[in-house]
């Protein structure tokens, strides 16, 4: 046995009893336990930290209610939904404002906007997006699709059915897009084809004119008739005139079928002086004296539905309000009162009964009758007419079109061709489609054209998102869920599963693969629609 020394000893470590060895080793298998037990809590606790650090609230309007059973704010709800659970560190901010009467709902955003309590993110008609670019109200998105589409290259707005003019209505002066366009509509003629066939128009078809368009009224119009619900529970007409704030669009459509412009753009050639007019979807503004382009120089805005075609539109609206004529009582043919011209102010006087002469009933000028002209006879069997009843005007004034429509107060219609008023048709009105006729609203006749407004919703983000550019982008991240193709096909969901497939567009059947309620949809409508 080898011999140590005490110091040699004392630096030797004991050799540890196999006791001792186990005690050790549980004592380390209970620390890496609780090291990993500790490891994990910090790795699940990690999300919830990270949420709770990123957590961005967005301001909304419009938010759907989870009370309300109608399809579209069930597709709405599904879409919403939809979008928190995608983004859950987002949430957002019921925006209100104060109640104010119809119409004036766009009044009421603006008072938002003016309090400083307007929505981050939100949707408005195109007409009215020029309106917020001018003052300020809204964030330009070139820096947001560009940074988007880095993330995804092939990213593009929605295109199905929109023109470049959509897009155009959401560029600013300074050529920047803010708003994408989601949806749009077109103004179209409905009829009533049943109406037409009691009328002996058939086969049923849509005026190709304004001529024809007077006509058919003509013949459409029966102030006696029995109609139930209508005002007095009497009177079917031709078509109506829209009052109040609905009624300056519709009179738009009129000047263009004429061939005029609301407005024109004004621009002065710097190397000549030349005032040059362009409409207004003019781009390329070349000067008709040199020949260069104007696009880049400032613009001024003109009213032009003061010259003859808006003149000439509204000739039109007096015809079809103040036209005195009556229906021959043997073969049913409408015939105008005979009239006499003034020399004066060229106003058309009926005349009514036998007279030598009459007072202009504008300017007072006294017009000579000529015997003939008092001989009021039927332009088709001749007979005559003298002692029949006397009407004015084919247009049954004020009161909603639609439900004039639905009850058979009135025949035509000029609204929209989308889903909202087709559901309000068929759905609520209870009409069948093989009672609907569409048709493009009519042209002026010679010099005119038929031309029929479009529009649609358009999505923005308000400016005072960009305060906060986690907010900016929260905003953004809204904005393209919900022009997103997959919102589409929610809403296309919920349409076709609640019994809906005809309030959505023919071609989000066919692109999701609804192919059956695709060929089931109305043939007039999917036309119409596509």
């Amino acid at each position: 046995m080898s011999r140590h020394s005490l110091s040699e000893l004392s630096n030797l470590s004991p050799v540890p009893s196999p006791h001792r060895r186990g005690e050790r080793w549980l004592w380390h298998t209970c620390t890496a336990r609780r090291a990993l037990l500790l490891l994990l809590v910090l790795l699940l606790a990690l999300p919830a930290l990270a949420e709770e650090r990123d957590v961005v609230t967005i301001r909304l309007a419009n938010i759907p209610l989870r009370s309300a059973t109608g399809v579209q704010n069930q597709a709405e709800l599904a879409v919403f939904d939809a979008f928190f659970k995608k983004y859950p560190h987002y949430r957002y901010e019921r925006v209100t404002g104060i109640a104010l009467p119809e119409g004036l709902g766009e009044a009421q955003q603006m008072m938002a906007f003016a309090a400083d309590r307007a929505p981050d993110v939100f949707d408005l008609s195109i007409r009215q997006v020029q309106n917020y670019i001018r003052q300020g109200l809204l964030y330009p998105l070139d820096d947001l699709i560009r940074e988007h589409r880095k993330r995804h290259p092939h990213w593009k707005p929605p295109s199905l059915g929109l023109t470049e003019h959509h897009y155009d209505a959401a560029r600013g002066p300074d050529g920047k897009l803010y708003a994408i366009v989601s949806d749009y509509w077109i103004l179209g003629l409905w009829y009533r084809r049943d109406l037409f066939e009691e009328a002996g128009i058939v086969p049923p078809r849509p005026p190709k004119d304004w001529q024809e368009f007077f006509e058919f009224a003509q013949r459409l119009t029966y102030p006696e008739k029995q109609v139930k619900g209508a005002r007095f529970q009497m009177g079917q007409y031709g078509t109506a005139l829209r009052t109040g704030y609905t009624a300056g669009y519709i009179f738009t459509n009129f000047v263009y079928q004429a061939g005029g412009d609301m407005t024109l753009q004004e621009r002065t050639c710097p190397v000549d002086g030349t005032v040059n007019e362009f409409k207004q979807e003019d781009k390329q503004c070349l000067c008709r004296q040199c020949g260069r382009s104007l696009a880049d120089q400032p613009v001024r805005w003109k009213v032009a539905y003061g010259r003859e075609p808006g003149q000439r539109a509204l000739r039109f609206y007096k015809r079809l309000r103040w036209t005195e004529w009556t229906r021959c009582p043997h073969c049913q043919t409408p015939n105008n009162l005979p009239v006499a011209v003034c020399p004066q102010c060229q106003e058309e006087n009926p005349i009514r009964q036998p007279v030598e002469r009459l007072s202009c009933r504008v300017c007072g000028t006294v017009i000579p009758v000529k015997p003939e002209q008092t001989r009021f006879r039927c332009k088709t069997c001749r007979r005559d007419l003298r002692d029949q009843p006397i009407y004015t005007g084919v247009v049954r004034v004020g009161g909603d079109p639609v439900q004039m429509f639905l009850r058979g107060e009135i025949a035509m219609m000029l609204d929209h061709i989308n889903p909202q008023v087709i559901d309000q048709v068929l759905t609520q009105g209870g009409l069948r489609p093989d009672q609907i006729g569409l048709g493009p609203p009519p042209s002026a006749g010679e010099g005119g054209v038929r031309a029929a407004l479009t529009g649609g919703r358009a999505w923005c983000i308000s400016a005072r998102a960009a305060r906060d550019p986690k907010v900016l982008q929260a905003a953004w991240d809204y904005l393209v869920f919900r022009c997103s193709e997959e919102a589409q096909r929610i809403m296309t969901e919920v349409y076709v599963k609640g019994g809906y497939p005809h309030l959505v567009r023919p071609q989000m059947l066919k692109a999701f693969g609804f192919t059956e309620e695709y060929e089931d949809y109305e043939p007039t409508f999917r036309r119409a629609m596509e």
